[in-house]
């Protein structure tokens, strides 16, 4: 039953994408070549509000990243099985409706995922996604000494907020993820110790934008605050 109204067709043709959200879910209106479709608002990738991007071609585009997904299908671009969920909806009188009930089944199923997610065994650094490192070296042929957070930036670009990379023979992971960051610095303080020449990478950058902690066991963290 579309029982509630998210947009209207003359707001869509003007600003081809609308966000909205409905039973507490975020939603994204797309208008492409006429057709109206209604997706999960959210980017799967890192959460980013699809709203926020922009319609490229038959593409949904978005903004944090630059993940594609197809304007109809919702499929991404590169041909994974990863994609937006798709709901039902109807146009009537100029109104883009949508049915709640459906929006609010699709939200307590991702809860149960979500959950369920959790209880299984977390990825080992080797499973982490990184750029590829070359024997003995890692990736330190790919790291400028005096610009290292520019390497960071576009691998954060690239593989999110938790990825891996080697410094030489040592493995590093790599923390982008501001409420993680605190979460294992609250919750282990004493294992901490602060990376040397910080004051430097940070007057070379301008602003504080990361903040990096070494832990004993060759994990390095990369601190992204909200408004870097």
């Amino acid at each position: 039953m579309y029982d509630t109204q998210i947009t209207t067709m003359a707001e869509l043709e003007q600003t081809t994408l609308v966000g909205a959200q409905v039973a507490g879910v975020e939603l994204v209106a797309v208008i492409n070549e006429g057709s109206v479709t209604v997706f999960e608002g959210r980017c799967p990738h890192q959460g980013t509000l699809l709203a926020e991007g922009y319609v490229d071609h038959d593409r949904l585009v978005c903004r944090a990243h630059g993940w594609q997904f197809h304007c109809v299908s919702g499929a991404k671009s590169d041909g994974t099985q990863i994609g937006l969920y798709r709901f039902s909806a109807m146009v009537a009188d100029g109104k883009v409706l949508v049915d709640r009930a459906e929006v609010a089944d699709w939200a307590a199923e991702q809860t149960q995922t979500a959950a369920s997610e959790r209880n299984q065994r977390l990825l080992t650094p080797e499973q982490l996604p990184g750029p590829r490192s070359l024997p003995i070296i890692g990736n330190l042929h790919q790291v400028e000494t005096k610009r290292f957070h520019r390497a960071l930036e576009d691998w954060y670009r690239q593989y999110g907020d938790l990825f891996q990379l080697k410094l030489g023979p040592k493995r590093v992971v790599a923390v982008a993820d501001p409420d993680m960051v605190q979460t294992i610095l609250h919750e282990r303080p004493d294992k901490f110790s602060r990376l040397s020449g910080i004051k430097q990478t940070i007057e070379e950058m301008g602003e504080e934008r990361f903040v990096f902690t070494l832990i004993p066991e060759d994990l390095l963290i990369a601190l992204r605050p909200r408004n870097g």
